[in-house]
């Protein structure tokens, strides 16, 4: 594996303040020596009960006011080679090296993000709000950290945000972008090493040249994955969770047209879910060889009934860790499910699996 352990940040709830704390998980608790031979180890028993490593760091947001106290976590580099950053909404930048165990401070981004999704390209990140319109004729809802001679650069290279143009149909007034909610960028993904991918409801997919510089419309379908989907070079194609099931799919986006839509290569059901527990969300950390690591997160909700309507009440939050190994062989994708270990999540709420 070229990961030694996997990024788990999550929002711990303390009196008055926001405070995030990053946990390091060893994903190869989740892997058995051998492949199992029956291309899973689920024989039907009660899950594993899993015990978080304690926090390795602490964040705490920039305000006790609400949302204002709130930070954003992201990949910087492919798998996090560059560690990972937090970025707050006034803009403030921190970049963590948890091998190390170190903090250091970054420049401010251009503006804040709502929702951000994150694509990590080379050594930086690309960052996207989610409803890409601008509410301000100058906001940028679109940059990338990069590292190099910036405009500010006088001597070396350094990190600098670089503002970059929003995808076109958000800046389209015909389109009525932001007004549903089904239309915010839903799957994004890499491309070809230098190709953003986005799908956001009825304005297809869009791409964008991190060479270049510009956008360009790929196609009026969506891309078959919810989230950030990630590219596997062992299987020559993209894995991520299924827009329509939340479960692991793969799809060679590559191989696609304008009028030929991505089609499946496969999908599997990587995480065994009773039907009371509600998905919240997915995360795939690809670990090197075929193997991936996944985290999902689910809800769980007791009905109580009251007079003509009911509420929920004693919801329950389940964090569920599995790891599988995938490997193709001809044009055929086999799957082998390994480990899968619960945790009940008390106090706290996940965020981020990086």
């Amino acid at each position: 594996m070229r990961r030694r352990f996997v990024h788990l940040v999550a929002n711990h709830v303390i009196p008055c303040r926001r405070a995030y704390k990053l946990h390091l998980i060893d994903p190869s608790r989740f892997f058995y020596p051998t492949r199992p031979s029956s291309g899973s180890a689920d024989d039907g028993s009660p899950m594993e009960e899993f015990q978080l490593p304690p926090a390795a760091m602490t964040f705490y947001g920039p305000s006790e006011q609400g949302h204002l106290g709130s930070l954003d976590f992201m990949p910087l580099g492919q798998s996090c080679k560059k560690g990972i950053i937090g970025v707050d909404l006034k803009c403030r930048t921190i970049h963590c090296d948890a091998a190390a165990l170190a903090v250091s401070t970054m420049p401010e981004a251009h503006a804040a993000k709502s929702q951000p999704i994150s694509v990590p390209v080379g050594d930086g990140v690309y960052v996207l709000q989610r409803n890409p319109v601008p509410y301000e004729d100058d906001e940028c809802v679109f940059e990338a950290l990069i590292h190099g001679r910036g405009p500010e650069s006088r001597c070396s290279p350094d990190w600098y945000w670089r503002p970059l143009p929003p995808p076109p149909f958000a800046l389209d007034p015909s389109y009525g972008f932001g007004k549903d909610f089904s239309n915010l960028i839903d799957g994004h993904t890499l491309v070809g090493g230098h190709h953003i991918w986005v799908s956001a409801g009825d304005a297809g997919t869009y791409s964008f040249s991190t060479v270049a510089g510009t956008w360009s419309k790929v196609a009026n379908w969506a891309m078959p994955f919810s989230g950030r989907a990630e590219y596997i070079p062992e299987l020559n194609t993209s894995l991520g969770f299924s827009s329509q099931d939340n479960q692991l799919c793969a799809s060679d986006l590559a191989a696609a047209s304008s009028f030929d839509p991505p089609k499946l290569l496969g999908k599997w059901e990587d995480v065994a879910q009773p039907k009371d527990w509600i998905p919240v969300m997915s995360s795939l950390v690809p670990l090197g060889s075929g193997k991936l690591f996944i985290a999902k997160f689910f809800e769980t909700r007791e009905k109580r009934y009251m007079k003509d309507d009911f509420f929920y009440s004693n919801s329950k939050n389940i964090l569920v860790f599995t790891g599988v190994e995938l490997e193709r062989a001809g044009g055929k994708i086999n799957m082998w499910k390994h480990k899968s270990m619960r945790y009940t999540i008390d106090g706290m709420r996940l965020h981020w699996v990086i």
